[in-house]
């Protein structure tokens, strides 16, 4: 089994998709404790050879961009040893956004983006430019999208960018065949990786983590028996 956990914020708000320092990292020791985290590249290297690891195995990413997956994440995880992935959307580098709920926050600048990407810690990857929702959007739109969002993190972190998160996790089968043509692998959907033959390289699902969940439905959540009795999610 393989769990890839989702968050976006590590900070003290009502935001649906923020977590508290205090609930990140006691969420971080349930995780060290019951599974073998592994980067971004290691799961590719799972995926592509086809055989599933014979402990249980989870990556943790981030979505976005927000400052404090920097200041309030990236030193939990440096504790602990635990390595993390960020999507991240370039149009919010340098920027402070505020969402549709009205949640208000400043996210990376390109120099604050190095500092993590280069921690040894926490890698970066592609967000897309501009948050686009793809199945909203045109073939068009959607390969302008990608292929800024990729160049622009190619060109500021020097470094090839394999791998991408869909805006929304909402994916269909043209876009996916699009993404397919710039990334080893995407992410949509929510569940566990429990059988690598039906597991698709460019639908990969991922345990988002909201606000104030309970550390008994955190542990739920990475259960199989969870995901298949529907109602304990």
């Amino acid at each position: 089994m393989i769990a890839v956990l989702a968050y976006h914020s590590v900070q003290e708000t009502d935001f649906a998709y923020a977590v508290s320092p205090e609930d990140f990292e006691r969420q971080m020791k349930i995780l060290k404790r019951r599974f073998r985290v592994i980067t971004l590249a290691e799961l590719r290297d799972i995926l592509v050879q086809g055989r599933m690891p014979p402990d249980r195995c989870a990556t943790i990413t981030f979505d976005d961009g927000f400052e404090d997956n920097l200041t309030q994440a990236l030193p939990i995880l440096k504790e602990l040893g635990l390595p993390a992935t960020l999507f991240l959307t370039t149009s919010y580098v340098g920027r402070t956004i505020t969402t549709p709920s009205g949640f208000t926050s400043s996210c990376l600048d390109w120099n604050q983006a190095r500092q993590l990407d280069q921690s040894g810690i926490m890698d970066i990857q592609s967000h897309g430019h501009g948050h686009l929702v793809l199945t909203q959007a045109t073939e068009a739109q959607a390969v302008e999208d990608l292929e800024r969002g990729k160049a622009s993190l190619e060109a500021e972190l020097k470094k090839n960018i394999f791998a991408y998160a869909y805006p929304k996790a909402r994916c269909n089968d043209t876009m996916k065949s699009v993404v397919a043509g710039y990334f080893d692998m995407a992410f949509a959907g929510d569940g566990l990786i429990t059988d690598l033959k039906v597991c698709d390289r460019w639908r990969i699902p991922r345990i988002v983590v909201r606000n104030h969940t309970p550390d008994w439905k955190f542990r739920a959540r990475l259960s199989p028996l969870a995901w298949r009795l529907k109602s304990f999610l």
